[in-house]
C-alpha cells in the first residue's frame, strides 16, 4: 500500500511503500521512494502516516476517492496523537469499508480498545485514536505560545466549523 510518514524531526511526509507485515511484532516493512528502508509499528501512536490509496488498484489505475473519503458527525474535539500536540479534529466515519482495509491490523494478541476516527483541521489527514485521545473541543483552552502558528490556524478553522453547526442546528 502507498502510504506517506511523518518525520517529527524534519516536519516533513515522506512517499514510501509498505511491503510487508511481521506478526511476531507487528511491524511493517516500509520502502521509501528514496530507497531507505525500516520496519515501523504503525499501529504505535508515535507512527503518524497517511495511506494514499490501496496497492491492489494497481500502478496503472487511479485511486478512487471514494474510498478515502469519510463523514464528518459534527462533533468538533481535540485529539492527541503521541507525541504530537493536541490538535483540533472533527469525528468521522470512513464513507467505505476499503478505507479501513488499508489500516494496519492490531498489535496479535494486544487488546483493543474502544477509538474513535478524526479528521483533523488545517489538515486532510486521519487518525484513529484511542477514545483516550480524544476530548471535547470546549474542554481544552485556546492555544498560545511559540510554535503554536499552525495549531492557531486549525483552532480558527474549527471555530469557523462550530458556527457552521450552530446556523444548521
Amino acid at each position: 500500500r502507498r502510504v506517506e510518514i511523518f518525520w517529527a524531526r524534519d516536519k516533513t511526509w515522506y512517499a514510501a511503500l509498505v511491503t510487508d507485515y511481521r506478526a511476531t511484532d507487528g511491524r511493517h516493512k516500509v520502502e521509501y521512494d528514496d530507497g531507505h528502508v525500516e520496519w515501523l509499528e504503525l499501529s504505535s501512536p508515535r507512527n503518524r502516516y497517511r495511506v494514499l490509496g490501496s496497492s491492489a488498484l494497481g500502478p496503472d489505475r487511479a485511486v478512487d476517492d471514494a474510498m478515502l473519503s469519510v463523514q464528518k458527525l459534527g462533533i468538533v474535539v481535540w485529539a492527541k496523537s503521541g507525541a504530537h500536540p493536541w490538535w483540533p479534529a472533527e469525528l468521522c466515519l470512513p464513507a467505505a469499508t476499503k478505507f479501513l482495509d488499508a489500516l494496519p491490523p492490531p498489535r496479535p494478541g494486544g487488546r483493543v480498545n474502544r477509538q474513535q476516527m478524526v479528521i483533523y483541521f488545517g489538515d486532510a489527514q486521519f487518525d484513529i485514536l484511542d477514545a483516550a485521545a480524544v476530548v471535547p473541543f470546549a474542554s481544552r483552552p485556546k492555544p498560545v505560545g511559540k510554535g503554536a502558528k499552525d495549531v492557531l490556524e486549525a483552532y480558527a478553522l474549527a471555530q469557523e466549523r462550530l458556527r457552521e453547526l450552530k446556523k444548521k442546528a
